[in-house]
């Protein structure tokens, strides 16, 4: 894949278990299909203010010149390109897309609490350095 053609992952930085699904996503791309950039950053705040969106809860996944998904969608584009074990999470295709993004949303509310998160935006792995976003 392109450079140019890969997916913006917007995640929140200071989340334990958002951290943890970024570093599963890292070790499963071999075809370097992702980048990421922390919903704090300057780079997903002009993304998110140009499109009206808010970034609190949310996973934001953007494919530059083609679309972006939010909440399930956003989970459901990053199992199908990754493919393997992660089509497990495709299974919550079957719900209603206003059910799935409800169990999304509290899930989102509460990972804090139950995962954990950090003061402060952890440094990613030196060999993944080059597919972050500031």
């Amino acid at each position: 894949m392109k450079n140019s053609d890969a997916y913006i992952v917007f995640f929140d930085g200071h989340c334990a278990l958002c951290h943890f699904w970024v570093r599963r996503i890292l070790q499963n791309d071999k075809r370097q299909q992702f980048k990421f950039a922390s919903l704090r950053s300057t780079y997903a705040q002009a993304f998110l203010q140009s499109r009206g969106l808010d970034s609190e809860d949310s996973l934001v996944v953007w494919q530059p010149r083609e679309a972006y998904w939010l909440h399930y969608p956003a989970i459901c584009v990053i199992s199908k390109a990754l493919g393997g074990y992660f089509n497990i999470f495709l299974l919550g295709r079957i719900l209603p897309l206003a059910i799935a993004n409800t169990f999304y949303r509290w899930l989102a509310a509460n990972r804090k609490r139950w995962f954990g998160s950090y003061d402060q935006c952890p440094l990613p792995d030196p060999k993944f350095q080059d597919r972050f976003i500031n």
